[in-house]
């Protein structure tokens, strides 16, 4: 990764393309730089300087680009409330989320930022993180995903004839882009179905 001959590069440049990420590429997350880098210059804007061991801020799709070079990997990311994901504070998010029919709040961007983390390829700050905890917090964001995206689904079998305006509440952009086909078609049925109705009615009157 230099930051000459980088210039001009546009962040939309199938850096960010990966299926889990969706369209999270401009959301901020939180990298740790192993090697020194400058500056690097964009159409958007310029990020940097990069100094090894200091933390820095820099969009989804640099990251992803930075940690697939291994000159920066992306750390654990932050609930709204400020606290650092680990497996057992996931794990509470999924027992309160069994016990309440709402989404609990994670962040627009919390399962991107946290398939970013798990997904660091080689690196050497790993060693000072607990293997056993990377195995936990990949099983705990993936019961997470699943508990919400159940009660998605309920949610939508609950849409009738009569909705015109639905609440999704702390609903993800992941899920989001997820359900949008199932939200989409549902809608354009009952559209449909509220037009054959007002044709009927006009053709009676």
């Amino acid at each position: 990764l230099r930051s000459a001959g980088m210039a001009g590069t546009s962040s939309h440049d199938n850096l960010f393309c990966d299926r889990q990420y969706h369209d999270a590429g401009d959301s901020l997350v939180t990298v740790m730089p192993v090697v020194r880098i400058e500056k690097l210059e964009f159409i958007e804007r310029e990020y940097g300087p990069f100094l090894p061991g200091i933390e820095i801020q820099v969009p989804m799709w640099l990251a992803d680009l930075m940690q697939k070079r291994r000159v920066a990997y992306v750390q654990l990311p932050q609930l709204p409330d400020g606290k650092k994901v680990s497996s057992q504070i996931v794990e509470e998010i999924v027992v309160q989320e069994r016990s309440q029919a709402n989404l609990v709040q994670i962040g627009d961007y919390f399962f991107e930022q946290c398939y970013a983390y798990l997904a660091r390829p080689g690196d050497p700050h790993a060693e000072s993180c607990d293997r056993n905890e990377l195995v936990l917090l990949k099983e705990a964001v993936f019961k997470l995903k699943k508990v919400r995206k159940s009660k998605l689904t309920v949610f939508l079998k609950s849409v009738d004839q009569a909705t015109k305006i639905m609440d999704l509440g702390w609903i993800t952009t992941f899920e989001l882009a997820d359900e949008r086909r199932g939200v989409v078609t549902a809608t354009d049925y009952f559209a449909n179905l509220w037009r054959e109705s007002l044709t009927l009615q006009r053709a009676a009157e």
